[in-house]
């Protein structure tokens, strides 16, 4: 079995990439990225129309881009199961997915109005602890 991730960016290519690669190393996975949010909702349901290869299965994931979860989460599913793939994983990435990947902790802090966030950034400095 191979999935088939749609991406919006090469970048989340990238981070996936390491990231299946480290926890499922024998996973066999075909990364299809389009050029932006617009062209993959566009080309994703014109390409799982035409996907002849059984046994194959489908994620789709896509930034949230400050709009409704939800609603984005909806659309997308929909669009696929219109094009014939009721069983797609979708997948809405939150727009802090870089935060937590690259420990930009004031980032973080303000995502989510939380202040005792940003001091978890003190402790690679100075041994691990809190300055004290």
């Amino acid at each position: 079995m191979r999935i088939v991730i749609f991406l919006e960016e090469s970048s989340m290519e990238v981070f996936l990439k390491a990231f299946l690669g480290r926890l499922y190393p024998n996973l066999i996975v075909q990364y299809v990225v389009y050029s932006g949010w617009t062209d993959l909702e566009r080309s994703v349901p014109k390409a799982l129309k035409s996907w002849y290869v059984p046994g194959d299965r489908f994620v789709v994931v896509r930034d949230s881009d400050g709009q409704d979860c939800h609603a984005l989460k909806q659309r997308i599913v929909k669009s696929c199961r219109e094009a014939g793939h009721g069983d797609i994983l979708v997948r809405i990435v939150c727009q802090e997915l870089e935060g937590w990947y690259l420990g930009d902790f004031t980032a973080l802090a303000e995502a989510y109005d939380d202040p005792r966030v940003n001091a978890k950034s003190r402790l690679g400095q100075g041994g691990g602890q809190e300055p004290g």
